[in-house]
């Protein structure tokens, strides 16, 4: 055994196998586990911030909710009480900043109450330009306290904000702790109008999708800002370039405002964010008592932003004129951050697609060279035998078999696991939703026990048979050139998807494609040294050509010369063939000879070929499963995620395709008892738990009859008084959630739909789930909550009784393609416009900046809904829109006005004040009865979230 290789045999392989299996999976999840927080903190304070954590998520505290108020004013009280010890940090209660911008779909009016703090740095160079923005927005979702969404965020901006004002830094931070980022980014829009936001020129944005956990670095704008969370600076980076192509190419439903840094202000920047255990995002299980990892999570947050932070502030390479070269990043066991421009990835590729082959292919021509000159000596001592027909025809299915059985084993693989997809979304789709590893063990098993089996199955050998080609150490040649073939393929596609579409997730195809191809280039090394040294009577006579066979099947005598037999009999663990009684060759379970001059070089190839794509696979589907198994509940596709997972299972398993001919099927044995065993478990368990609840989603609409002055869409006939004002036509109640359990196991709880008709068909609005809605009845209508009767807002008319009054509207024409309309809510910050029959092509709010907010101006070909945010209660919005008149003749304008409501009375208790009086911070909270009702009777395997802004919505038709 040459340089005392280990034996190429199935104990050996087999063993080698299973430990790094062992160690790599160990080592993943091992690191994937929070560690504890150090007594030493650095100038931070777990106890301090999580103290300030319970302070912020008591309650849920969206924008539209008095609640949100309370945890402004801690938050003011907090940064004032560390700036009036520093005269170098300065605090902004923006109550000013206000605009309109809009996306392809909407118009947005919204003022912002942003906290902002500004840290002078020590180099005055940077005071007007050059700094870092922090940010994180200190509002929640109405379902949801917001622990980790964005609590966690904000808790840490809070302790950076004492750090640096503490540890001066050479460049100026600001900090944006903003309000308004659950209705889509409006608080970093708002902060885009304050003259602060022109002094940073890169960003760290903190948010959280999850429940807890490690967070991640998930998306980043360039390879310079990156640089700022390499080990130098975090010492346990967790990041990975493929969800930044998830968001990029939309597979991702949500947003961060890092769209509104990069777009709006063009800076560079980093998102920080939690990702696991998405069941509870946006649900009363987003608090502290269900969060995973409790203070460890929260330091996993602070540690990261701290040292990311301060490498922004104080290392120019991360500011540096390369800073927008895109880049491609992972971690490898939360100890290390690989980091490199995505353009040497694709350079690096197409000279890699060139020159790879072309070298493989001149040490294969050498082979080929040497083996021939061997074959001609040696036929010159060994008489020609011709083999009959029907030994040629099985020769040559068995050389046919062997040459293609890698690819068949590819089908076949890919057969059972599309095969087992199928299985999992038919029978018991949404067990990967709480069982993701237990599916990805039966796709991963599945993968092994098929490929393996398929590559290492064999035809019966024949005495007709060339030793040295079917040899285990020849087919595992081929099959490693056959998968460099294959790595090769993926390669060029993974190229031409870096080169116009900038995807860096496929990094795993050039580091797989590197060890085929050393591996490749070592076998066919040990090849040449192995036939170079052999005697001539060792190296067989048989071509690979038909007519230059020869066949041994007679009997020799004993004093027979040197045959093409004979050295197989001398040394038979070479060929892995021995010779019996009859004279015919039979398969041996022997190895290379202790005395053959050979070079084994396996376990390198091994080393090349497979610990670095198991490993990244693995770091993948870690984080692919955690991410996306929970997404099911918001629509996304069953079949795109079971894929994912079966991908995974597969790349795990594709790269031990060489050595599958010495892997002892009873590894194989073993994972299929246990694949039955988890199978059935997986297709005959019920899905949801608590740990694991199914979200569905809530929103109630109530359709008004007489708010609204001025509409000729209101019959002349309803007897309806404006005096007298508004009732209440219709209240529908709407829930959105999977399908097969929606309508048939979660409505039938309810009391208020016991008895109704429930309509149900394919959401709008929520593309993937279904939209169920029945008619709520009058003990479910709710109440918008006032500090006080509310006049109309023409002054003239008597008070509304507060049960029916959400809001007061007029519409005015003021020209033939332009309208005013007045709307005065109660008790809400946040209004609507619908527009049902023409799009708008302009709007301006009255006391709000003129024009729109560059680049988010209307879009052709213009705007169907206009949404409306007042930090102020009560508000009267006065809003000019135009319209286009295609025909000239006057066309009105038609659609639907509303407010909206995010309050109920279980969400605000504790939430001081119940008089009259505005002024002493007393109000009468909203009422949603029908909400209170799902909370009360759910099942405990179910937990509500929001569907839009408002979980209510009253609103009326109009015509202008």
């Amino acid at each position: 055994m040459a340089f005392g290789a280990p034996s190429f045999n199935k104990g050996t392989v087999s063993s080698v196998v299973l430990v790094t299996y062992i160690i790599v999976l160990f080592l993943v999840f091992w690191e994937d586990v929070l560690p504890d927080v150090p007594k030493d903190q650095g100038g931070l304070s777990i106890s301090d911030a999580y103290l300030d954590l319970h302070h912020l998520t008591q309650r849920p505290h969206p924008y539209n909710s008095h609640a949100n108020d309370i945890v402004r004013e801690y938050i003011l009280t907090k940064v004032h009480s560390i700036a009036d010890k520093y005269p170098h940090v300065q605090v902004t209660d923006d109550l000013r900043s206000n605009g309109s911008w809009a996306s392809p779909g909407y118009g947005v009016y919204f003022e912002g109450t942003n906290v902002l703090i500004k840290i002078d740095g020590t180099e005055l160079n940077y005071r007007k330009k050059g700094g870092v923005l922090f940010s994180a927005h200190y509002d929640s979702v109405s379902t949801a306290p917001g622990t980790t969404d964005d609590g966690m965020g904000v808790t840490t901006l809070l302790q950076l904000v004492e750090y640096f004002a503490k540890h001066r830094v050479e460049r100026t931070a600001i900090f944006n702790i903003n309000n308004g980022e659950e209705d889509w980014l409006n608080g970093a829009h708002a902060f885009l109008q304050h003259p602060w936001s022109r002094i940073p020129d890169s960003f760290l944005n903190l948010e959280g999708a999850s429940s807890g956990g490690r967070p991640i670095l998930f998306r980043a704008t360039s390879a310079a800002v990156l640089r700022a969370f390499t080990t130098r600076h975090v010492p346990r980076p967790h990041a990975n370039v493929l969800s930044a192509d998830a968001f990029k190419r939309g597979a991702i439903r949500s947003g961060t405002d890092y769209s509104v840094y990069t777009e709006g202000a063009d800076m560079q920047g980093i998102d920080l964010a939690f990702y696991k255990g998405r069941s509870k995002y946006h649900t009363k299980y987003d608090a502290i008592p269900y969060t995973d990892g409790h203070e460890k999570s929260l330091w996993a947050m602070m540690e990261a932003a701290r040292g990311a932070g301060t490498a922004l502030l104080n290392d120019s390479s991360t500011h540096d004129p390369d800073r927008y070269v895109p880049a491609v990043y992972f971690d490898l066991f939360a100890s290390r951050l690989v980091l490199f421009p995505l353009n040497s990835l694709y350079i690096f590729n197409i000279l890699f697609l060139i020159l790879g082959p072309i070298f493989l292919l001149a040490l294969l021509f050498v082979q080929a060279v040497i083996k021939a000159a061997h074959k001609r000596r040696s036929g010159e001592h060994h008489p020609m035998h011709v083999r009959s027909m029907l030994t040629r025809i099985f020769t040559d299915l068995r050389l046919i078999w062997r040459w293609s059985k890698f690819w068949v084993g590819i089908i076949i693989t890919l057969g059972v696991q599309a095969l087992l997809v199928l299985i999992f979304v038919k029978a018991n789709p949404y067990i990967i939703y709480s069982s993701p590893y237990i599916v990805l063990f039966c796709l991963t098993t599945a993968s092994f026990v098929t490929l393996t089996w398929t590559i290492s199955f064999d035809l019966p050998p024949s005495s007709h048979d060339d030793p040295a080609e079917s040899s285990p150490e020849n087919q595992t040649q081929i099959i490693f050139f056959q998968s460099y073939f294959l790595s090769w393929i993926f390669l060029l596609l993974s190229t031409i998807a870096i080169g116009k579409a900038e995807v860096g997730g496929l990094y795993l195809v050039t580091f797989w494609g590197i060890g085929l191809w050393l591996a490749c280039a070592l076998q066919s090394i040990e090849t040449i040294f192995s036939v170079k040294h052999l005697p001539t009577a060792f190296v067989p006579s048989r071509s690979s050509s038909r007519s230059s066979s020869r066949s041994s099947s007679e009997p020799r005598p004993h004093h027979e010369e040197p045959s093409e037999t004979t050295p197989l009999n001398q040394d038979h663990e070479h060929t892995g063939y021995t010779e019996n009684g009859n004279g015919h060759r039979g398969r041996s379970g022997g190895r290379k000879s202790e005395d053959a001059d050979t070079i084994d070089w396996w376990l390198l190839q091994f080393i090349f070929v497979v610990p670095a794509p198991v490993i990244m696979a693995a770091h993948i589907g870690n984080m692919l499963l955690d991410a996306t198994c929970q997404t099911l509940a918001d629509g996304n596709s069953k079949a795109v995620v079971y894929a994912s997972a079966s991908l995974i299972g597969f790349l795990l398993v594709l790269p031990l395709a060489p050595f599958s001919f010495r892997i002892h099927r009873g590894i194989g044995s073993i994972l299929v008892f246990l694949f039955v065993i988890f199978g059935l478990w997986a297709l005959l368990s019920f899905p949801f738990d608590a740990n694991a609840p199914l979200k569905i989603y809530f929103q109630q609409t109530v359709q008004l009859e007489g708010a609204v002055a001025s509409s000729s869409l209101l019959p002349s006939t309803s007897g309806v008084s404006a005096a007298l004002g508004p009732t209440v036509r219709n209240v529908v109640t709407s829930l959105y959630g999977v399908p097969e359990y929606l309508n048939s196991d979660i409505i039938p709880t309810l009391p208020s739909a016991q008895g109704k008709r429930t309509t149900c068909y394919n959401s709008r609005l929520k593309l993937g789930l279904v939209e169920c809605d029945w008619s709520s009845g009058e003990a479910m209508i709710p109440q918008p909550g006032a500090v006080s009767m509310i006049a109309p807002v023409n002054e003239t008319l008597t008070s509304i009784p507060l049960d029916t009054h959400f809001f007061r509207a007029e519409f005015l024409r003021t020209s033939p393609t332009t309208a005013r309309a007045t709307i005065k809510g109660k008790n809400t910050r946040n209004c609507r416009l619908y527009f049902d029959n023409q799009p708008v092509i302009s709007y301006a709010v009255h006391g709000g900046l003129h024009g729109m907010q560059y680049p988010y101006t209307v879009h052709e070909p213009g705007l169907k809904e206009l949404r409306l945010w007042s930090r102020e209660w009560d508000r009267t919005f006065v809003v000019d829109v135009e319209w286009r008149d295609h025909m000239g003749l006057g066309e009105s304008l038609t659609g639907r006005v509303a407010c909206e409501w995010a309050e109920y009375a279980s969400a605000s208790a504790g939430v001081p004040g119940e008089g009259e009086d505005p002024k002493k911070g007393g109000f009468r909270s909203a009422k949603v009865p029908a909400l209170e009702e799902l909370i009360s009777f759910l099942p405990t395997w179910v937990v509500v979230s929001k569907s839009a802004d408002g979980l209510v919505e009253a609103w009326e038709h109009f015509e202008v």
